[in-house]
């Protein structure tokens, strides 16, 4: 049985299956996500570093690449940061 987690990508609030990459998740929500080398059927690497994004853990904030980052209840993700933009 799949489980599902509630987060938001950039103000969106989205329930997605546990497990699942912000990327995937993003792409199947029509959340625009830059990336290069994510292919479905292949392991993400997270090398070209395109498809960075803000979220925050444990009361942080931090920079993962979505492709390999798992989405997390209650998660909060950002795609178009001043920090992102800069990196």
């Amino acid at each position: 049985m799949q489980q599902f987690v509630t987060l938001r990508i950039d103000g969106a609030h989205v329930r997605a299956v546990k497990g699942l990459s912000v990327l995937d998740v993003s792409i199947e929500f029509g959340i625009c996500i830059p990336h290069l080398c994510h292919v479905p059927y292949l392991s993400d690497t997270g090398a070209c570093r395109l498809c960075i994004v803000e979220h925050v853990q444990d009361g942080r904030s931090k920079i993962s690449t979505s492709c390999t980052l798992l989405v997390q209840e209650g998660m909060v993700v950002r795609t178009n940061t001043e920090k992102i933009r800069k990196l």
